[in-house]
């Protein structure tokens, strides 16, 4: 059965339950996807839900941790509360925290990490990591978007040239669209993929 299926039309308290539970339903998958679909339903559903979630915005449970941060981390209604939580799980020493916080700061629109700590990211060994700080960049200074992203689509790391094929892509980048059509032969497949998905987006 589908989670679409089972959240839907969920009472609060079922929702609740469904959180509090030890073990993931048997119509549930990973662990970090239940709690994140519940975290979802939950922000929808009423100024209950949210208050709910902000109790777990510092938990042991990482997945229950993260899946709070996400979906609290929306740009019409973040608060410091929830900024202060952010910054506590970037610098928890935890690689899935505080690459959840890092996206918490792009979605809400509070970039809140000094420009040298971005900048230690961006050389970061983890290929995924440097990739999204140089997203946060994009995001942080759109007037310097073009070039952040020019240089990312020459970068040696695959994660930065596939992440911002999706940053062309979804701001429409129109000056940048030859240097995406040349990654279509790129070596790696993700960058091929992610090149030709975002060309296309240029046909419909």
């Amino acid at each position: 059965m589908s989670y679409l299926r089972e959240m839907e039309g969920a009472t609060f308290e079922q929702l609740v339950q469904w959180w509090s539970s030890v073990e993931v339903p048997k119509w549930g998958e990973s662990r970090d996807t239940f709690f994140s679909e519940v975290a979802c339903a939950l922000v929808r559903y009423d100024e209950r839900g949210v208050s709910f979630l902000k109790r777990y915005t510092r938990d042991e449970d990482i997945a229950k941790r993260k899946a709070a941060l996400w979906f609290l981390a929306d740009k019409r209604s973040i608060d410091d509360e929830i900024v202060e939580a952010i910054s506590e799980a970037f610098c928890s020493g935890n690689q899935d925290l505080k690459t959840t916080a890092i996206w918490c700061y792009i979605n809400s629109e509070r970039f809140e990490l000094k420009e040298q700590t971005v900048e230690q990211l961006l050389r970061d060994a983890d290929e995924r990591m440097s990739a999204l700080a140089m997203i946060y960049l994009t995001r942080a200074h759109p007037e310097q978007r073009v070039e952040i992203l020019r240089e990312a689509l020459a970068s040696e790391n695959p994660r930065m040239r596939e992440y911002a094929c999706d940053e062309v892509g979804d701001f429409d980048i129109e000056e940048l669209k030859r240097i995406l059509a040349g990654l279509v032969n790129d070596p790696h497949s993700d960058v091929r993929e992610a090149a030709k998905e975002n060309l296309g987006l240029w046909d419909e």
